[in-house]
């Protein structure tokens, strides 16, 4: 499984000649990059949230609780990580190659691919050394990976 980083200009103009899927990322208040038509690309998952990790939660859950504009962001969260890691499932037999996108292609795409390498392959040193993996996202998903084991 090769799991690719790319940011909002590049998924654009992105094809394959194999089986993949697209798990595409971006702001709340922005659009979904628009898509070329691949028969390869099998689906995408779009999901909109900011791009903020652990640290800066801690920080404004701490120092500013009731701040209209704190409370106005929206954060990776459990529901998101659950959407990733099921269709990362559904998918996972059939593709040969997981596209995790963001706006800048750096720390939400990087965590993405980062905690999915981690779990499908055993490792992300490849992301943590390329990119600046979003903690949350990372975490979050292999939260979920995990958890969902256990129940298994």
């Amino acid at each position: 499984m090769q799991f690719l980083v790319f940011n909002r200009d590049r998924i654009e103009s992105f094809t394959l000649d194999r089986p993949y899927v697209v798990i595409s990322i971006t702001e709340p208040n922005s659009k979904f990059p628009t898509l070329c038509f691949d028969e390869n690309r099998l689906n995408t998952l779009r999901l909109k949230f900011h791009d903020l990790n652990n640290e800066a939660r801690e920080h404004i859950e701490k120092d500013y609780p009731t701040s209209p504009k704190a409370k106005s962001l929206v954060f990776f969260n459990e529901e998101q990580a659950r959407q990733i890691v099921e269709f990362v499932k559904q998918y996972k037999d059939q593709v040969e190659v997981i596209v995790c996108q963001c706006d800048a292609g750096i720390s939400r795409s990087a965590g993405t691919a980062a905690a999915l390498s981690k779990y499908i392959t055993g490792s992300d040193d490849f992301y943590f050394k390329h990119y600046l993996p979003n903690s949350l996202v990372y975490s979050t998903i292999l939260n979920e990976f995990y958890k969902e084991n256990k129940c298994n």
